[in-house]
């Protein structure tokens, strides 16, 4: 098992330049390179690093920000009987990038970020009003991923990146199974 410690990205690089990084998926590569800081600094994203406690080695990374989707895209099993079916658009966190170093990927270090994520969405659920953390699956092995954690895609088609969500019940939810099982 690895010892992960959580990080803003601001908070390792400052103004120089981020640590190694190569997952191998350009634009996830290309993000943490060039754009981060300049996300960071107009507010649009923030980026959280996962790195090895005893080396500070960069595993992986992922960034959040805040987000609107058109409503008639979601999928009837979310939509139906919800308080958003009525509107045009609902707001939710929104997950850009989630990327895993080449060497460390397969060891659980991409499920540790999203869970961190999803931590962190429910933090923004104690205070701030949204219908669900959303992101995009870019191939059929991340969206087995994330439906494995409980992500629905908005569509069936095996058309890639695909849009799912994460329902903001099913986030709270996580947080309190996680509180109780710590006390």
């Amino acid at each position: 098992m690895v010892d992960i410690e959580i990080c803003k990205l601001w908070d390792i690089c400052g103004n120089s330049r981020p640590p190694h990084f190569e997952c191998g998926i350009r634009d996830v590569d290309r993000f943490i390179k060039k754009d981060a800081r300049k996300h960071h600094k107009r507010g649009q994203t923030i980026t959280f690093c996962g790195r090895e406690k005893p080396t500070g080695t960069l595993l992986g990374y992922y960034c959040l920000s805040m987000d609107a989707h058109p409503t008639s895209e979601l999928p009837s099993k979310i939509k139906n009987g919800s308080h958003v079916q009525s509107e045009k658009a609902f707001p939710a966190v929104y997950m850009p990038y989630l990327g895993v170093n080449r060497g460390w990927q397969g060891k659980g270090i991409g499920e540790h970020l999203l869970m961190d994520a999803v931590d962190r969405a429910g933090l923004i659920a104690e205070n701030v009003g949204y219908f669900g953390m959303t992101l995009r699956a870019i191939s059929p092995e991340t969206r087995k991923f994330y439906c494995k954690l409980g992500f629905v895609p908005f569509t069936d088609a095996d058309t890639f990146p695909v849009l799912m969500i994460l329902p903001r019940r099913s986030i709270v939810e996580t947080r309190e199974m996680a509180a109780d099982s710590v006390e």
